[in-house]
């Protein structure tokens, strides 16, 4: 009985550890997201007041807003790399082998 009981506490403590980790891989790459993520549009103005109570802090976030939206119209845009997908779907073979062909095809053909 013992042995199952310090079994099953390690397995859940192992358990918990991985979750723990798996959270804080999450939460690093959503604070790595959000520090390098710009929407260059208006603030809409219902969402002013929840963003700052101060009238101050409100009026440089607009401003804010509103300075990033003229630097994005005055650099041009970045051309979008593609990235050709290197597996691409193989044709069917246009010269089948003869010993493989359909047996509704001639031979002859």
């Amino acid at each position: 009985m013992q042995f199952c009981e310090s079994e099953k506490l390690r397995v859940q403590k192992r358990q918990r550890s991985m979750v723990r980790e798996s959270k804080a891989v999450k939460f690093n790459n959503l604070k790595r997201f959000s520090e390098n993520f710009k929407l260059n549009t208006p603030v809409p103005t219902d969402l002013i007041p929840i963003l700052a109570k101060d009238e101050a802090k409100q009026k440089h976030i607009v401003e804010k807003a509103l300075k990033a939206i003229q630097e994005q119209k005055s650099t041009p845009p970045k051309p979008a790399t593609v990235v050709a997908d290197q597996k691409a779907p193989r044709l069917a073979n246009a010269n089948p082998d003869p010993a493989h062909t359909s047996p509704f095809t001639p031979r002859g053909l």
